[in-house]
């Protein structure tokens, strides 16, 4: 059996600190009273490097070490759940390797990414969801706790970056694909690309692309794209939708789309059966994603 690999995707969030009680007075990231925030973060990652209990739920996270650049940090982490009994089955042989109890934590790796720019007010953090985490707000859930145990006197606020926002970065969508999950039994006309899902997929000629305001019509018109695919309008299956953007800067990356443009950037790492995508280019795309969204916003919130 080949190795298997499941589907990984990056969100992205907005993390800002300000003066205790003071809401209005924002620290710059690189001056949080005197200390840079990949500084605060790093040394966070090499302080709490035991197992950390997240809030006190059954959440929890182990951190790794962390590699600091000029204007990031990188760190693998571990997080999973406990709370659960399970066992673990060797998906070659399908036996049982082990079972596991309620109070121990099935925990999976994945990255994470802090960036900050100098003399701005907010930092981004980018988050690898893999399937089995914790959520994705479990590294900066425990960074928030380790700053207010008084590490540096500040108040942490983080809000989700939206699809919405974060489309001002691209100049139009190169492909459109329309992922209908059936029953072997119910297969009908297609392009079958996995055994669990028909692909239909619609691009535009080459060198074109089609206006990011089509994807507004996908969640309020689906008629018209269903038209444009030749695919019925009706289907009682569950459904996905997925565009490949292409940046102001000529880069290409493909989104997945939940139904409503407020709601976090779900960016595609690697689709399910693909290698991870090494840490270098996950860094990189983490930096070009910020460009976008620091662009975007402006220094300040």
């Amino acid at each position: 059996m080949k190795t298997l690999s499941a589907r990984r995707t990056l969100v992205v969030y907005r993390l800002w600190l300000n003066k205790p009680g003071k809401p209005d007075e924002v620290f710059w990231t690189n001056d949080i009273a005197g200390v840079d925030i990949l500084e605060v973060f790093g040394e966070f990652c090499r302080n709490e490097n035991d197992l950390i209990q997240v809030s006190g739920t059954e959440r929890f996270l182990m951190v790794g070490t962390p590699a600091q650049d000029s204007d990031c940090c990188f760190v693998t982490v571990q997080s999973g759940r406990a709370g659960v009994s399970g066992s673990v089955i060797n998906t070659a042989t399908a036996e049982k390797s082990y079972g596991y109890g309620a109070n121990e934590a099935d925990m999976v790796s994945s990255r994470f990414v802090l960036i900050r720019r100098k003399e701005y007010g907010y930092a981004l953090a980018c988050v690898e969801r893999v399937p089995n985490d914790a959520g994705p707000t479990v590294v900066l859930s425990a960074f928030e706790g380790y700053i207010k145990k008084g590490q540096i006197r500040a108040s942490v606020n983080r809000e989700q970056v939206q699809e919405e926002q974060a489309l001002k970065a691209f100049k139009g969508i190169e492909e459109i694909e329309v992922r209908r999950y059936v029953r072997s039994s119910d297969r009908s006309e297609g392009v079958i690309i996995e055994p669990a899902y028909i692909s239909h997929i619609v691009k535009h000629k080459r060198n074109m692309l089609f206006p990011l305001r089509l994807i507004n019509d996908i969640f309020n018109d689906k008629s018209s794209l269903t038209a444009v695919l030749g695919i019925p309008d009706e289907f009682d299956g569950k459904e996905e939708y997925k565009v490949r953007l292409r940046g102001k800067d000529g880069s290409s990356r493909a989104f997945a789309l939940d139904g409503d443009l407020r709601v976090p950037v779900v960016e595609i790492l690697n689709e399910s059966g693909e290698a991870p995508v090494a840490d270098s280019e996950l860094i990189n795309r983490c930096r070009e994603i910020a460009d976008g969204i620091y662009d975007s916003y402006g220094r300040m919130l």
